[in-house]
C-alpha cells in the first residue's frame, strides 16, 4: 500500500474527515426563539424586545440586519457529565453574550460553530444561551458576484442550533493526525521524515475503530511517538503570533466593525483561557478605546491578560493608518494618540509599528518612527508587487533621513496563516534573508474581517513546536521576535529610500471628496491650533480638537482614506467630514474674531505659513486698491510676516497689473512675470517666463490637456490603476464655452466651460494675479463616468532624468524614464503638495491643493484628477467635485525655488479681516531658514507650554535661528510623542540649533 501513495493519502484524507465527523454526538436541539428590530440592536435593547418562535431553516433578513435569539435547553440525565458544547450556524457573524450583557465568543461562517457549556448552565442542567445574529459574514453582505461568488450565499440561514457531546479524544487524535498528514503530503516526497508520516498516518488509519474508544488511545499513542521525534538544534526558528488583521472599514462599515472587534476579543480572551501558552497580538488602539468605552467588562478582562503576557497591544499608531497619503501631523498624531494611550492604559509604549496591510510607505516613515519610540517595522504588503519581486525578508530599513529601522516581512507573505504544515515550511523556504539569520515570524488566524487564530490553529501551533521536519515553532510576542532578530542585524542588507508597492496605485485618486475633506481638515487642524496658541491658555479648544483628530486619524485607515471600501463608509466620511469642518471653521471664525479685534477701516491679515508672504487675497470688503470679481468677491493685495500678522491701511498699490485679452486664436494672459496663452480648445499653447526670457511649454506641444482614459483593472476596481491604461484613450473633454470673466488689474481669469464624456461636465477658472509667479486653475466637475481615468497633463521644455515630489515632509527624487522594471512599475506614484521637473537652473512645479496621483515620463507631467471605479462602491466618485492646480515655472533648481511655500499658500490662503487696531506686523515667531516648514504650533499635551514642529525641506545641512515673540522659560528638544530629548540653549531670546537634510525637529516651550 504504501507503495501507492497518492491512494495513501487520499485514504489519510478520508479517515481525517470520518474524524472530524465523529467529534460530536447526542444532539439535542435549541428551543428557539427570536427578536429584530432596525438597525444595530445593542443588548439593552435586546433585552426589551418581544421574542417570537422561530426553526430550523429560518432566514434571518435582510442583509445588514440584526437578530437576537434565546436558545433554551435541557441537558438529559445520561449526559450530565459529558464535555457539551453550543453548537451554532447561520453561514453569518454571530456573538453569545452572558446574562450580565458581556460578549463571551463568536459564532463566525465555516469556522466558528461551537461554544463550550457554562458551568452554571451544566450545573442547573439547563440553560438559555443569547445570541446576537450580524446578517453579515466575514467579508460584508453584498453579492458581488462578479468578484467573489461566493459571497451572500446563504448567510443569514440556521444551519445548526443544538447542544452536544463533544468527544476530546477524538479532537486529540485528529490535531494529532492532520499536522502528520500535512507533513506526509508536504515534506519532499523522497525524504525519509515525509516517508515516515506516511507510515504513521497509514497506520493510524488501520488501527482506530470508532466505535472502540481504547484503539483512538492507541492510534494517538503511535502520533504522539512521531511527534516527540525533536528536531534540529540547527533548524530555523518560526516566532507564531496569534492576529486577526480587522479592517476598521472595508466591506462593511465602521459601525460593524465595532461588533467584529468585541466579537474577536472575546474569542481571543477564550483562546487564552484554554491554551496558556498562546499569544495574540491586538494593533490599533482605536480598537482598544472602543472596547474600554462600550464593553468595560472585556477590556478588563484584556487588561489582565496583557499584564499576564498573553494579550499583546501592539502598534504604537491609532489606527493602521496609510503611509503615503497622509501629512507629517497627520503620521505624528497617529502615534502621539497611539502611544499614549498604551502608556496610560498599560504602562509601556510599543516598540513595533505594525501594519501589515498597507499600500506603500513613505520614505519618511523611518524618521517618524524612530521621534515616536519605535525601533521595529513589521508588514508583509510587499510580497503583492506586480512585476519585481522585493528582494529581502528581513533588513534594515533607511528613510529620507538616514534613520534606521528593523524591518521583517513574514515570509508566509500573509498576516491570515492557518497555521497549517505547507504554510510553515512555505516560510521558511520563501524566507529571502536565510544568508543572514534563521529567524522569521508567522501571524496566523482569520483577518481583514476578523476572528483570528481557532482552537485548531492553536493545536496545530502546539504539535509543531519542536518536531523533527519542521522549523522550531513558537508562540512569541513582536518584541520577542524582533529582539531576537536584531541579533543578525549586522548581516542584514540595507534598503534605502520608500517601499513603494507595485500595485493599488488607483488608491492616490479614488473616492477623490474623501481625499479633499482630510487634506482640508489637515490644513484647518494646523492652522485652529497655531491660532489659539496666541489666545488665553483657557480658550485653548482640547477637547474639541481631540475629537476632530481622532475622527480624522480614524478615517485615515488604509481602507478609508484609500477609497476601497463600501459606499455606506462614504457616506459616513461625508458626514463626519462636514462636523469636522463645521467645528474647524467656526473655531478659526472665532479665534480670528478675537485677534482681530473691534472691526474698523482697515486691514488684519493672518498668515499661517512659515515664509513672509505678499500676494493678491480675497478682502471683506470693497476698499482702496481693490478689485471686485465676477461673483461679486473683492480682492486686494496684502503682505504679513511669516506665522504671524500685519495691520494694514488699505490693501497695496500694484504696481504691475495683470491683463488678459481675447484674440483670433485664444486669449492671453500678461503680467510682469508669466505670459500664458490658450487656444481656443483651453489649451496651454505658451507660458512664457518674462524673467528668464524662456518659454516653458515644449515646442509644438501643449499643456492643460484634459485627458479621458479607459479604466478598467484586472482584479481590484477601486485599487488599480492598470499599465496599459495609456493605450486607451477617449475622447477628450469638448470645450463648451469661454469667456472672460475678470480682466484685471488685479486678478485675471477666464473661464471654460467642457462636456466630459457621456453625461459629465466640468467648469475650469484660469487666473493670473497682477505680479503673480503661478498661473491657477480652479475646477468644479459634475463627474458621471464610470471606469474613465481622468488626468490633466503638461508637456515642459526642461530637460532631466528625474521628477521630484513632494511626500510626507520632504520630497523624493523618481525616474520619470523605464529603463529598468522598477522604474516601469512606478508609472503611478504618489505626491502631495506638487511636483517638479527640473533641469540645472530651471524648472516647473505642478502644485495642487488636494490630488495624489501623479505621472512624469519624459518631459510629461501629469496630475490623476478623477476615476469611476464601481467595486465595491458602485458609485465611487460620481457627482460634485472640486480642486484646484497651478503651475509654477521658477529661476532654480527645485531645492532652491521656494515651491514648498507657493504649495502651502496655494492650500491654504492668508486670512484678512477688518480691525481698528493701529498699524503694526508682528510674527509669533521668527525663522532664518527658507528651507525650514512649521507643521504645527500647538499647546503641549500634558501643559500648557507652545510645542512647534518643523522639518528642513531642500534637503541640505543648516543652521536654523528660532526667535519666539511670546514669553518662555526654556526650549526643550522633544520627540513627536512630546518627550523630552534635549535642553536647548537659549541666547537673547534664540535658540540656534544644526538641522540636518529632511530631519524632523519638535521643541517644547517651557
Amino acid at each position: 500500500m504504501l507503495q501507492h501513495r497518492d491512494l495513501v493519502l487520499r485514504r489519510i484524507f478520508h479517515f481525517s474527515e470520518r474524524l472530524r465527523a465523529a467529534l460530536y454526538s447526542d444532539a439535542v436541539p435549541l428551543t428557539l426563539t427570536a427578536y429584530a428590530a432596525p438597525g444595530r440592536i445593542t443588548f439593552a435593547e435586546a433585552m426589551k424586545g418581544k421574542y417570537t418562535p422561530i426553526s430550523m431553516g429560518h432566514k434571518f433578513a435582510p442583509n445588514w440586519s440584526t437578530h437576537w435569539v434565546k436558545g433554551a435547553f435541557e441537558i438529559p440525565a445520561k449526559l450530565k457529565n459529558a464535555e457539551l458544547h453550543l453548537r451554532w450556524a447561520t453561514r453569518s457573524e454571530g456573538c453569545v453574550w452572558d446574562a450580565n450583557g458581556v460578549p463571551l465568543q463568536a459564532f463566525a461562517p465555516d469556522h466558528r460553530t461551537a461554544f463550550p457549556l457554562l458551568s452554571a448552565w451544566v450545573k442547573a442542567r439547563k440553560g438559555t444561551a443569547l445570541i446576537e445574529v450580524a446578517v453579515n459574514n466575514l467579508f460584508g453582505a453584498e453579492n458581488f458576484a462578479d468578484r467573489m461568488p461566493w459571497m451572500g450565499k446563504g448567510i443569514g440561514t440556521l444551519e445548526l442550533a443544538e447542544i452536544a457531546v463533544f468527544h476530546r479524544d477524538c479532537w486529540n487524535l485528529l490535531m494529532d493526525f492532520v499536522v502528520i498528514a500535512e507533513m506526509a503530503q508536504q515534506l519532499p516526497e523522497k525524504s525519509q521524515r515525509a516517508a515516515d508520516a506516511l507510515c504513521v498516518a497509514n497506520d493510524i488509519v488501520t488501527m482506530v475503530d470508532f466505535d472502540d474508544p481504547k484503539s483512538i488511545e492507541k492510534g494517538r499513542a503511535r502520533a504522539q511517538s512521531f511527534l516527540s521525534e525533536k528536531g534540529s538544534p540547527a533548524a530555523h526558528q518560526l516566532s507564531a503570533i496569534g492576529h486577526a488583521h480587522i479592517d476598521l472599514a472595508w466591506l462593511w462599515p465602521v459601525a460593524e466593525t465595532q461588533r467584529k472587534v468585541y466579537r474577536t476579543l472575546s474569542t481571543a480572551l477564550r483562546n487564552m483561557e484554554m491554551y496558556p501558552e498562546y499569544k495574540f497580538v491586538c494593533s490599533q488602539m482605536q480598537i482598544w478605546s472602543w472596547l474600554k468605552s462600550a464593553h468595560p467588562a472585556i477590556f478588563k478582562q484584556m487588561v489582565a491578560k496583557v499584564k499576564e503576557g498573553q494579550l499583546i497591544p501592539c502598534g504604537g499608531s491609532w489606527v493602521e493608518p496609510d503611509c503615503n497619503l497622509i501629512s507629517l501631523e497627520s503620521f505624528a498624531r497617529q502615534f502621539l494618540y497611539g502611544q499614549r494611550f498604551m502608556q496610560k492604559e498599560f504602562g509601556f509604549k510599543s516598540e513595533v509599528f505594525w501594519n501589515p496591510d498597507v499600500f506603500g510607505y513613505s520614505a519618511q516613515l523611518p524618521q517618524i518612527l524612530r521621534q515616536s519610540g519605535i525601533s521595529y517595522f513589521l508588514t508583509q504588503k510587499m510580497s503583492w508587487n506586480q512585476y519585481n519581486k522585493f528582494p529581502h525578508s528581513s533588513f534594515v530599513w533607511q528613510g529620507l533621513d538616514g534613520s534606521r529601522v528593523l524591518t521583517h516581512f513574514p515570509p508566509a507573505d500573509t498576516y491570515n496563516c492557518g497555521a497549517t504544515v505547507k504554510e510553515v515550511l512555505y516560510d521558511v523556504e520563501n524566507d529571502r534573508s536565510k544568508e543572514c539569520t534563521r529567524e522569521s515570524y508567522m501571524l496566523y488566524g482569520f483577518g481583514d474581517g476578523g476572528s483570528g487564530p481557532t482552537e485548531e490553529m492553536i493545536e496545530r501551533i502546539r504539535r509543531m513546536n519542536d518536531v523533527e521536519g519542521l522549523p522550531k515553532v513558537k508562540h512569541r510576542t513582536p518584541n520577542e521576535f524582533f529582539k531576537r532578530l536584531e541579533k543578525d542585524a549586522s548581516k542584514f542588507h540595507t534598503w534605502v529610500g520608500e517601499l513603494y508597492l507595485e500595485l493599488h496605485r488607483g488608491c492616490l485618486t479614488t473616492q477623490a471628496r474623501n481625499k479633499r475633506f482630510n487634506r482640508m481638515c489637515e490644513n484647518l487642524l494646523r492652522e485652529v491650533e497655531f491660532l489659539y496658541t496666541q489666545l488665553p491658555v483657557k480658550n485653548y479648544p482640547r477637547e474639541a480638537l481631540q475629537s476632530v483628530w481622532e475622527n480624522l486619524l480614524l478615517n485615515q485607515f488604509h481602507d478609508i482614506i484609500p477609497g476601497s471600501s463600501i459606499h455606506e463608509t462614504y457616506e459616513v466620511t461625508a458626514k463626519e467630514y462636514a462636523e469636522d469642518l463645521r467645528v474647524l471653521t467656526q473655531l478659526k471664525t472665532q479665534a480670528l474674531k478675537t485677534l482681530a479685534g473691534k472691526p474698523g477701516d482697515k486691514l488684519w491679515v493672518f498668515n499661517p505659513h512659515t515664509w513672509s508672504e505678499s500676494c493678491v487675497a480675497s478682502l471683506p470688503c470693497e476698499m482702496k486698491h481693490s478689485q471686485r470679481l465676477h461673483d461679486g468677491s473683492f480682492v486686494g493685495k496684502v503682505s504679513a510676516p511669516g506665522l504671524g500678522y500685519a495691520v494694514l491701511a488699505h490693501p497695496e498699490k500694484i504696481e504691475h497689473p495683470v491683463k488678459l485679452k481675447a484674440t483670433k486664436q485664444g486669449y492671453v494672459f500678461e503680467n510682469c512675470s508669466l505670459r500664458a496663452t490658450f487656444d481656443k480648445n483651453a489649451h496651454l499653447v505658451s507660458l512664457f517666463d518674462v524673467h528668464a526670457d524662456r518659454e516653458t511649454v515644449a515646442p509644438g506641444e501643449f499643456g492643460n490637456e484634459l485627458v479621458l482614459y479607459d479604466d478598467h483593472s484586472n482584479v481590484w476596481d477601486a485599487w488599480d490603476i492598470e499599465a496599459y491604461y495609456f493605450e486607451k484613450r477617449h475622447t477628450p473633454p469638448q470645450v463648451t464655452a469661454m469667456e472672460i470673466v475678470d480682466a484685471g488689474p488685479l486678478r485675471a481669469t477666464l473661464k471654460v466651460c467642457y462636456a466630459v464624456g457621456e453625461k459629465s461636465s466640468l467648469t475650469q477658472w484660469i487666473s493670473l494675479d497682477a505680479e503673480g509667479v503661478m498661473l491657477t486653475f480652479k475646477n468644479e466637475a459634475d463627474w458621471h463616468e464610470k471606469h474613465r481615468l481622468l488626468k490633466v497633463e503638461f508637456p515642459w521644455d526642461v530637460h532631466a532624468d528625474h521628477a521630484v515630489y513632494e511626500i510626507t515632509a520632504g520630497h523624493l527624487s523618481r525616474p520619470n524614464h523605464e529603463n529598468t522594471s522598477w522604474d516601469a512599475a512606478r508609472f503611478e506614484v504618489c505626491g502631495h503638495r506638487w511636483a517638479d521637473l527640473s533641469e540645472t537652473g530651471y524648472g516647473v512645479a505642478l502644485l495642487n491643493d488636494c490630488k495624489y496621483g501623479h505621472h512624469t515620463l519624459g518631459n510629461r507631467m501629469c496630475l490623476s484628477l478623477l476615476r469611476g471605479s464601481t467595486y465595491p462602491d458602485e458609485e465611487a466618485d460620481m457627482g460634485a467635485h472640486e480642486w484646484t492646480y497651478a503651475v509654477y515655472p521658477h529661476e532654480s533648481g527645485t531645492a532652491d525655488a521656494m515651491i514648498p511655500a507657493k504649495a502651502a499658500l496655494l492650500n491654504l490662503p492668508l486670512s484678512v479681516r477688518r480691525t481698528s487696531k493701529a498699524i503694526a506686523e508682528e510674527a509669533v515667531l521668527e525663522i532664518e531658514g527658507e528651507n525650514i516648514e512649521i507643521t504645527a504650533v500647538k499647546r503641549a499635551e500634558d501643559s500648557d507650554a507652545r510645542v512647534i514642529r518643523f522639518y528642513e525641506t531642500d534637503g541640505a545641512h543648516s543652521m536654523v535661528v528660532l526667535r519666539p515673540t511670546f514669553p518662555f522659560k526654556k526650549a526643550i528638544r522633544v520627540n513627536n510623542l512630546e518627550e523630552k530629548i534635549a535642553d536647548l540653549g537659549v541666547e537673547d531670546g534664540e535658540i540656534v540649533m544644526e538641522v540636518k537634510p529632511f530631519e524632523i525637529v519638535s521643541v517644547k516651550f517651557d
